[in-house]
């Protein structure tokens, strides 16, 4: 996941920290897949996401050193949003991972054409 600051910029690009949950990509040798030992979220269930002590650290010094101000508004992406199953989502229009099939019924004859359905994966908060 992406968090914007759009308020806070650096050489004119608005400053942005990445955080995650697990382990596993849609794209790395897991292809998706969690292990046994993986904790998922439970439906229902709240988990905090966190900087890790680096991204922190470096926050604090740059805020610091710029002056940056306490940010009011935030933006999410969600590079990846993964169900252990080897399915989820993935880019900033939130693409069906792995991508349908290609489906005939609409297409004419002789070709084919893929049906993608996207879900917005971008929340902004500003």
């Amino acid at each position: 996941m992406i968090i914007e600051f759009p308020e806070i910029e650096i050489a004119g690009n608005i400053v942005t920290v990445h955080v995650r949950f697990g382990s596993h990509s849609l794209f790395d040798d897991s292809k998706g897949k969690a292990n046994p030992e993986d904790v998922p979220i439970k439906p229902k269930e709240t988990y905090v996401l966190t900087l890790d002590e680096e991204a922190a650290r470096a926050w604090e010094v740059w805020q610091k050193r710029e002056k940056w101000p306490q940010p009011k508004k935030i933006g999410i992406e969600f590079e990846q949003l993964n169900f252990g199953d080897g399915t989820g989502f993935f880019g900033g229009n939130g693409a069906p991972w792995p991508f349908p099939k290609p489906s005939e019924s609409l297409a004419l004859p002789g070709e084919r054409e893929f049906v993608l359905r996207t879900h917005h994966a971008r929340v902004v908060c500003w």
